[in-house]
């Protein structure tokens, strides 16, 4: 199966984490049973997948009985998808589609999207390993609806090729053509999808298959231009390769001349000689066909001198292929003999290494065929001796014909595969992040240069020590770096990470890694492609950046306080007034699970909230009686003052705004602007509600305290009215209970 996305995966642990997990799973057993034994179960059953199948099917039955007698529905459908795939993997598929099916119908009963998708996946991909295409299709236009809803347009578009190569598949080529271009039309659409340079090759080829060699033309240009945007010469090269052999179909000779001269100029800047070797011997062959002779041999012979410093049996065997065709059009009988003998001895070599038992059931064919006609030669003898031999020579080489069509096929398949990996290499080659294959065990291999420039150490030397990557990376940094590649194999979305690596020099730098889990047809995570980038210098940036912000902070505090002491020292009888109502609207904002950034903010603005008192008379503020209304109104100006002193400060809290509104209401009944509801800052509603807790509960010179139970019904009493309903239910559970106290001056520094 050609399949386009994995649908399942299995997590792979090293042996320390699953002797950890074996452990734990035994403590769990002294226990009664709980959900926590079942989701060790299933991972352990995940982690020994692939290795350990019958004790991953112990597990996942043991996961299942639990479930089911905990209630536990998601765990049921889990351990039963589980089953299915182990069932699939030991080639029980009478089993596996059994328990997919009843892990299929729980996810239905959650309504679970995600999970009834992977199961219409895996179930498709049994159907059509097992050859029932049309019920492969079926569980795959389900799971397409599925993501459709979900709105996982990349998913949408891999399932679509899916979908296309059934249709292709069963020769439903206009179906086929339909599902291509629906997936071309989304990986357009997605900028950050992969180019769809491969969906217009799909295409081209299946357009060419229908004879519609119009449309094969305009998909294989697109996919050269694509590929040149890109910048991937090697595919550009195929293109205009593929470019001609349309051409070619067409009969337009002139275009196809043009098309591989320019996709041999892109092999020749790339230079890949293997690739060279084989446009040439194709283009001699249309250049006989064309009868210029000397171009063909110019060309034969550069293939030759390729093929010379290569053990490449198939380009030799094709060499000797287009060497016998030029001598053949010259007339050189000789040497189109010998070199017939050289390509049959090349072609039954390729043959005995490749495909030993299909070369023999062909050669029993051909050999029988020959008895058959020697026989029946023999019978006719005469009766037109000579036509009846020259008609079944031309049967005899038709069947030679197909045979090295078939070699020529298997050929060009192992040469596409060979540039694509040598293209790999030189691309990641050159690319200055390290970029390194981390299997699911641990162990890296295939790194890029990159990773010998960074860390010092060659590829050899961690080709020699497999387990060198783990040594250099900091030790505190080994176990979140285990616990990331967990969570990948869970299917979690894991955070870029940032952690140390220690240099053959011995200095340590800073790493940000990207890592990516690669699973095999069965959804089976096999291991991962990392990506690690040094940024060393921007690390240190950014603590030098941090150092210099908390010490500009620390002083922005210090001016706080200071300030709160200016106030203090004029009003005595309510002296640390404002640093119990910080510590009261801290308690608060804390409780209502506020951010640190907003529990820091409220408690600075607590601090100084009345520096606005400091233009207000001192005999006023400890006048013994009640005040007349000048004298409040003088009082209610302090707010605004308060505001005026401090927007001049740069501080990087909105400190400024919530002083302003510490006195404004709920119900907008509050000064000095008469704000109300959410147009009152949340941190001024908290400080507002501190405020009167304190207050009430505090000797005043023109009343005794009230106490805090007091404080607590003011506020009940007029809760949704004057103050915010979440602060009052904050404030009242802390002391109700919470049994939170304000705490004595004394106990508090500024």
């Amino acid at each position: 199966m050609d399949s386009w996305e994995s649908t399942t995966g299995h997590d792979e642990v090293d042996e320390d984490a699953l002797t950890g997990m074996k452990e734990r799973l035994d403590e769990l057993r002294a226990s009664p049973p709980s959900r926590e034994l079942v989701d060790i179960l299933i991972e352990l059953a995940r982690a020994e997948h692939s290795g350990n199948t019958d004790s991953a099917f112990s597990y996942s039955q043991e996961a299942l009985e639990l479930s089911r007698k905990l209630e536990l529905e998601r765990y049921q459908a889990e351990s039963l998808q589980l089953l299915g795939s182990i069932c699939w993997s030991r080639n029980s598929y009478t089993d596996a589609l059994k328990h997919l099916r009843q892990s299929l119908e729980v996810f239905e009963k959650l309504e679970d999207l995600t999970g009834i998708s992977s199961v219409y996946d895996q179930l498709g991909s049994i159907y059509q390993e097992q050859g029932f295409t049309d019920i492969a299709l079926e569980h795959y236009l389900e799971s397409l609806k599925l993501m459709e809803k979900a709105g996982d347009m990349s998913s949408v578009a891999s399932c679509y090729m899916n979908i296309g190569d059934i249709y292709r598949q069963n020769s439903d080529f206009s179906l086929a053509i339909s599902s291509y271009t629906r997936a071309m039309a989304i990986l357009e659409d997605d900028r950050d999808a992969r180019p769809a340079d491969l969906c217009y090759i799909s295409l081209a080829q299946i357009y060419v298959e229908i004879g519609t060699l119009g449309e094969a033309l305009e998909y294989c240009r697109r996919s050269a231009d694509l590929r040149r945007e890109i910048g991937n010469r090697k595919g550009e090269a195929e293109s205009l390769r593929y470019l001609g052999v349309i051409y070619e179909k067409l009969g337009e000779m002139d275009n196809v001349l043009d098309s591989w001269d320019r996709s041999l100029a892109a092999f020749e800047e790339i230079d890949d000689e293997i690739s060279i070797a084989n446009l040439c011997c194709r283009k001699a062959r249309v250049l006989i066909g064309l009868e210029r002779l000397n171009d063909a041999e110019v060309l034969v012979e550069r293939a030759r001198e390729i093929t010379e410093s290569t053990a490449d049996l198939n380009l030799q065997a094709e060499l000797t292929a287009i060497s016998s065709q030029l001598h053949e059009a010259r007339n050189d009988l000789e040497r189109t003999l010998l070199s017939i003998r050289e390509h049959n001895r090349l072609r039954t070599e390729i043959l005995a290494s490749s495909s030993r038992r299909q070369f023999e059931r062909l050669q029993i064919l051909f050999e029988t065929e020959i008895r058959e006609q020697e026989s029946e030669i023999y019978r006719l003898r005469n009766v037109e001796l000579e036509d009846l031999v020259e008609h079944h020579t031309a049967q005899l080489m038709e069947a030679n014909k197909d045979l090295r069509c078939e070699i020529n096929e298997r050929i060009e398949a192992e040469t596409a595969r060979e540039r694509a990996e040598a293209t790999l290499r030189t691309f990641l080659d050159n690319v200055e992040d390290m970029v390194y294959y981390q299997s699911a065990s641990g162990s890296i291999n295939h790194l890029n240069s990159a990773c010998a420039v960074v860390t010092g150490y060659t590829k050899e030397e961690f080709d020699r020590d497999p387990e060198l990557w783990k040594k250099i990376i900091h030790p505190e940094d080994v176990e979140s770096r285990t616990e990331r590649l967990r969570l990948r194999q869970d299917g979690a979305l894991v955070a870029n990470q940032e952690y140390r690596l220690q240099k053959k020099t011995g200095e340590w730098c800073w790493i940000h890694s990207h890592m990516v889990a690669i699973k095999d047809a069965e959804g089976e995570v096999t291991g991962y492609s990392c990506i690690d980038r040094d940024f060393t210098e921007r690390k240190k940036a950014e603590q030098e950046l941090q150092a210099s912000f908390d010490s500009l902070e620390k002083s922005f505090q210090g001016t706080v306080f200071t300030m709160a002491r200016i106030v203090e020292t004029r009003d005595p009888y309510t002296s640390g007034h404002q640093l119990r109502v910080a510590e009261l609207a801290k308690a608060v904002a804390a409780h209502m699970d506020l951010s640190e950034e907003i529990i820091q903010t409220v408690f600075l603005a607590a601090v100084i909230h009345d520096i606005g008192k400091i233009c207000i008379p001192q005999e006023l503020l400890s006048k013994p009686g009640r005040l007349n209304e000048i004298e409040m109104d003088l009082i209610r100006t302090h707010p605004q003052v308060s505001f005026e002193i401090l927007s001049g400060i740069d501080f990087p809290w909105p400190i400024a705004d919530i002083v302003l509104q510490h006195h404004e209401l709920f119900d907008g009944t509050g000064y000095p602007n008469g704000l109300s509801g959410e147009n009152i800052s949340l941190e001024a509603r908290i400080l507002c509600a501190a405020d009167v807790v304190e207050a009430m509960s505090s000797h005043r010179p023109y009343r005794p305290k009230l106490g805090e139970d007091k404080a607590i019904e003011e506020l009940q009493k007029y809760r949704g009215i004057r103050y915010d309903p979440d602060v009052v239910d904050a404030c009242r559970a802390l002391f109700k209970e919470e049994g939170y106290e304000l705490p004595e001056y004394s106990a508090l520094i500024l």
